[in-house]
C-alpha cells in the first residue's frame, strides 16, 4: 500500500467551504488502522502543514477542497495535479495550484485534487443538504481508493 497523505482544506464556519475538512475528519476515523495513511486537517492554511506532509514522504497526496468547477452542487471530481489551473478553483487565500507546485518540488508524490462543488459559501456552520450527500459519497470513493 503506498504512503498516502489526505489533506483537508476549508473553513467550517463558511457552510459548504467546510466540505474538505468534514471529509478529512471522517476519513481519519475510517482509515485509522492504516499506518501508511495520514490525514491533515489544514483549514484555510494548507501552507502551514506542508513541512509535516513532506516529512511523511507520501507517494500519493489527495487534496480535498470545496471548489467551483461548474458542476452540480454536491458533485465531486478527482483532478490530477496537471489539470488544476493557476486561477480559480479554491476559495482560499493561497492558490491550490501553488500548494501543488510546492509539493511537486518537495516530494515524488502523485498529487490529486478531490474537488466538491459547493452550493453555498456563507457565514454559517454546516453543509447544505446536497453537499452533505456529495461528501458522503466522496468519502466512500476516496476510502476505496486508499485501501
Amino acid at each position: 500500500m503506498p504512503r498516502t497523505a489526505i489533506v483537508g482544506i476549508g473553513n467550517l464556519m463558511k457552510a459548504d467551504d467546510g466540505a474538505g475538512m468534514v471529509m478529512t475528519a471522517a476519513l481519519k476515523e475510517r482509515l485509522a488502522g492504516f499506518s501508511e495513511i495520514r490525514t491533515y486537517e489544514t483549514g484555510t492554511a494548507p501552507e502551514n502543514h506542508l513541512a509535516a506532509i513532506i516529512a511523511f514522504k507520501p507517494e500519493i497526496i489527495y487534496l480535498i477542497d470545496a471548489a467551483d468547477f461548474n458542476g452540480e452542487a454536491g458533485e465531486f471530481k478527482l483532478f490530477p495535479a496537471h489539470k488544476v489551473k493557476s486561477q480559480g478553483f479554491s476559495t482560499h487565500a493561497i492558490s491550490i495550484s501553488l500548494v501543488i507546485q510546492f509539493l511537486k518540488l518537495q516530494t515524488k508524490a502523485e498529487i490529486f485534487l478531490l474537488a466538491i462543488q459547493p452550493e453555498e459559501i456563507s457565514t454559517r456552520e454546516g453543509l447544505s443538504a446536497r453537499v452533505k450527500t456529495g461528501t458522503d459519497e466522496a468519502i466512500i470513493f476516496l476510502e476505496k481508493k486508499c485501501k
